[in-house]
């Protein structure tokens, strides 16, 4: 019969092990189970995290993007930063794998029941490591890992109230319309739907306990690729102008190619916004710290060379 020391070095032999066959597979650099967050709160298996009192730390001053990288953070100091594997932002806080440690790209979640064979002052864990539950194993700990059990993380909340916005390409229209050509030298009305969904702005909220999260998104100003390697911006003001033929003046776009195009030729035109997405944590502005592009549908439009006829 083994010693409880004996034991104990067994079972941590055995961990280091099947870390090394992991890291030898290659799997190590797999994702995260992309299991549901929860919406907060505790796990039903973890009731000792009940009556948190610990602040969410500090999210940064106006203008933090948000960075960090998997080695920052750690303890229960509620996060403070996003939780990053291999450059890819994953939840702080998952309702199946448990809390995630920063030093180490892993989850951990107390199991429950405790093992009967546990050592005097140490906890069994589920620590997973890689994609799915296949890959989850027993670790014996003396306290909790670095990140277990942290408070709200306004990082977490707002990741998860930007993951609801959905974003939608605009809807552009030109004059000359695609079934009727246009002429060279001629201005080209450009011009794009109005709508909430294409210009915004869109928000989300996400709130926990004591930490609130609003993500707002919206568009300043949308591009136009000529197709002829010309472009042009508009602001958002400008853009919702349709050619009128019956306008006092139809020759100057609010937003458009003046001067038209130079060549006859067939010319592909596209447009594309870019939604600037802010954040505030319980009120106060924290900055921009994401942009999502959206391109709209391509528009052909026939350019023809003006004929004059002499007699």
């Amino acid at each position: 019969m083994l010693t409880g020391v004996a034991a104990t070095n067994r079972r941590r032999f055995a961990g280091l092990v099947f870390v090394a066959l992991l890291t030898a597979a290659g799997l190590t650099a797999a994702g995260p189970a992309a299991a549901q967050s929860s919406g907060g709160g505790c796990a039903v298996t973890q009731p000792e995290c009940d009556g948190w009192v610990e602040g969410p730390g500090n999210p940064g001053g106006p203008g933090h993007d948000g960075g960090g990288g998997p080695g920052d953070g750690g303890g229960g100091d509620g996060g403070a930063e996003p939780c990053y594997r291999d450059g890819v932002e994953l939840p702080c806080y998952d309702n199946v794998l448990g809390w995630f440690n920063r030093e180490n790209g892993c989850y951990y979640m107390r199991a429950e029941p405790q093992p009967p064979d546990a050592e005097p002052g140490q906890t069994a864990y589920q620590r997973s490591c890689v994609a799915g539950l296949v890959n989850r194993y027993t670790v014996w700990l003396t306290d909790p890992p670095p990140g277990y059990g942290a408070p709200p993380d306004p990082y977490e909340l707002r990741r998860r109230a930007y993951a609801r916005i959905q974003f939608e390409k605009p809807v552009i229209h030109t004059a000359p319309d695609p079934d009727k050509p246009g002429l060279v030298g001629l201005p080209v009305w450009v011009w794009s739907e109005e709508s909430n969904a294409v210009w915004g702005p869109l928000d989300e909220d996400e709130a926990d306990r004591d930490v609130s999260v609003r993500v707002v998104a919206e568009v300043d100003e949308i591009t136009f690729n000529m197709g002829n390697g010309d472009s042009f911006s508009c602001e958002r003001d400008e853009v919702f102008d349709a050619y009128d033929p019956a306008a006092d003046n139809p020759w100057n776009p609010g937003c458009g190619y003046d001067n038209g195009y130079p060549t006859p030729g067939s010319y592909r035109i596209v447009a594309t916004v870019d939604w600037k997405v802010s954040w505030t944590f319980n009120g106060v502005e924290q900055g921009v710290f994401a942009n999502q592009q959206m391109t709209s549908d391509p528009i052909e439009i026939e350019i023809d060379e003006l004929q004059v006829v002499r007699r």
